[in-house]
């Protein structure tokens, strides 16, 4: 992964997390200018990008089942656990009868805590369910991911062709919704595999970039999702209802294929270099913080908004403090965090423990 490539990759990463947050919040900040913010393609766009990296990290520091599984549950804890806690929060905060259904869910108690406890576990989008955390929707996608995490390290670890009948066990327990989104996550490792191996110059990849852009303009201009999810229902009747957020999966899987072009031509671009060289550092810092800016945001808009009653540019002021401040304390001490859970983690494997 070169550093263009990684550059490109943490502008991807952090322009996708920012839609996310608009698509869900600028309907409040600025209602008198709807504006069609793509934030459902957005979390395709990272399940791409996710499947190239969890390729990537396999092959080097993450190369024995043992540190694979480390590595993914310490990455997903470090912020999933904090965003329940904030979830709860800010259903403690809120009035009965005072939020806007379409962000928050009213719910007792005991049912947040529930919820929490069963997304925690990655299990609130299996099969039929759509059981969201207190006022965290853009959850779901998180139980996609681990369920790509999981699949994908019984793919790389089970010895044999073993391998394959675990994997599909594992997709079959996770269900229609997460599997038909899985050729998304796919595309990410196969370009990570492939993308070597792939002979392109500069015209071509510069012609491939140009074709891959224009036919993802002519995918959202044309709102084809749309119209492909409605000639999926009458093939397939209720394919909405029962697909959830899955059921836009013939345009995701198209804008996944297209996106996957854009990287690779992206890597073969070598006059990218002098473009991304100045900017390099600041985006590295903001992807570091994104899948904070993805997983607090909508919990800590509820708090601020519904909660205290925020409004204008002081409620914009204190999401932005506050999710930086809560990447802060979070996100960016993950390696903290590993090196207090790496000790328990070896004597549960039966490992001597490292000094």
């Amino acid at each position: 992964m070169n550093q263009t490539f990684s550059a490109a990759l943490n502008a991807t990463r952090f322009g996708a997390a920012m839609a996310v947050v608009l698509y869900h919040l600028w309907p409040e900040l600025v209602p008198s200018r709807p504006l069609p913010w793509p934030g459902h393609e957005a979390v395709v766009v990272f399940f791409v990008i996710s499947g190239y990296v969890i390729s990537y990290v396999t092959t080097g520091r993450e190369g024995t089942f043992g540190a694979f599984a480390f590595s993914r549950m310490t990455r997903l804890y470090s912020v999933c656990v904090p965003a329940m806690l904030v979830g709860i929060l800010s259903l403690l905060a809120v009035p009965q009868g005072g939020s806007d259904p379409s962000r928050f869910i009213e719910m007792s108690l005991p049912d947040a805590v529930i919820r929490s406890g069963v997304n925690l576990a990655f299990l609130g989008q299996n099969w039929r369910l759509d059981y969201l955390p207190p006022s965290n929707g853009p959850y779901w996608s998180l139980n996609y991911e681990a369920w790509y995490y999981v699949i994908f390290g019984a793919a790389r670890f089970v010895p044999g062709p073993a391998r394959w009948a675990v994997a599909g066990g594992l997709l079959l327990i996770a269900g229609p919704k997460i599997a038909v989104l899985l050729p998304c996550w796919l595309l990410g490792v196969a370009l990570h595999r492939c993308a070597g191996r792939i002979r392109l110059g500069p015209s071509a990849a510069g012609l491939l970039l140009v074709a891959c852009l224009a036919a993802t303009a002519a995918l959202f201009g044309m709102d084809a999702s749309t119209a492909w999810r409605a000639a999926a229902g009458r093939v397939v009747p209720g394919w909405s209802g029962w697909l959830g957020a899955s059921n836009k999966a013939l345009s995701d899987t198209a804008l996944a294929v297209l996106f996957t072009g854009i990287l690779l031509a992206v890597g073969k671009l070598d006059w990218l270099e002098a473009i991304t060289g100045p900017i390099r550092t600041p985006l590295k810092w903001l992807a570091d913080r994104t899948f904070s800016i993805y997983l607090y945001h909508m919990p800590l808009f509820v708090l601020l908004w519904d909660g205290i009653g925020l409004r204008g540019w002081a409620l914009v002021a204190a999401e932005t403090a506050g999710l930086l401040a809560l990447a802060q304390v979070t996100e960016m001490q993950l390696q903290v965090l590993r090196a207090g859970l790496r000790p328990v983690w070896q004597a549960a494997q039966g490992k001597p423990r490292h000094p």
